[in-house]
């Protein structure tokens, strides 16, 4: 991982593509809603980006959250909310999708299989190799121990940096519901060395669940670009964030440097 000019077989790069609840959901963003839910105006921009950067000659995966959600029965529980919502939220990916002619693959991935399993990989692999876009989400359906393991996967973040790992994705760009790491009178940091990410980290602990996420966000996209990899935290919700993310626009986002 980390060789920014690495290629697969169709001559694309590999692009990782990371989004969370806060940025799918969308009562996460707009409180007059009602019903909670994943928006799908928002997931069909996200696919017309996925094609947008095959046409540019990337070869985009994508981690997504939003599956508990996309089942909005609360008394129920979140193993079962997250196997009735992810077939949901797999279908609002899926359309979109094949309106421009791409093929999705779901992948459902545990902490097991992420550590041990050399099929996986080849999976995966082979999937962006014949131009197959991988959505991929933590298996929240499975029983309580691995459920646990999960946990440590914290909203699909460091899943993530796994993912980018497996296949040696050269670039990998998150995207969040505030337009970059804020400082502490909340402007955009646009640039982060890496010496500089255990003072930020620091800065971040917290025990609230927002402190927490972004404080994830930073850890992985730093571990990555220890690695060499170009990494990007952006405003996931803004127009073609992905795309301007991988163009290298100025001043867009945070972007973590060597």
């Amino acid at each position: 991982m980390g060789n920014a000019k690495k290629k697969l077989v169709n001559g694309r790069t590999v692009y990782g593509i990371k989004v969370g609840s806060a940025t799918v959901v969308r009562a996460q963003w707009d409180r007059r809603e009602k019903e909670v839910g994943p928006d799908q105006g928002f997931i069909n921009r996200l696919c017309d980006q996925i094609h947008q950067l095959i046409t540019l000659g990337y070869q985009p995966f994508l981690v997504t959250s939003g599956a508990v959600a996309s089942d909005q029965k609360r008394h129920r529980s979140r193993n079962l909310r997250a196997a009735v919502g992810q077939n949901r939220l797999m279908n609002l990916y899926t359309k979109p999708l094949h309106e421009f002619g791409l093929e999705p693959a779901q992948f459902l991935l545990t902490a097991r299989y992420l550590d041990e399993s050399p099929v996986l990989k080849n999976t995966l692999n082979e999937a962006l190799a014949e131009g197959v876009v991988p959505i991929i989400n933590a298996n929240d359906t499975v029983d309580d121990k691995e459920m646990q393991a999960l946990g440590d996967y914290a909203d699909n973040d460091n899943l993530f940096f796994r993912v980018c790992e497996l296949v040696g994705a050269p670039i990998a760009t998150i995207g969040f519901d505030q337009p970059g790491l804020l400082d502490d009178r909340r402007q955009v940091i646009h640039q982060v060395r890496l010496h500089e990410v255990p003072a930020i980290l620091e800065r971040l602990k917290g025990r609230s669940r927002k402190k927490k996420g972004i404080y994830t966000k930073v850890e992985t996209l730093a571990k990555l670009a220890a690695v060499g990899v170009r990494t990007t935290l952006v405003p996931g919700r803004e127009r073609n964030s992905f795309v301007r993310a991988v163009e290298g626009e100025k001043d867009f986002g945070t972007v973590f440097l060597p």
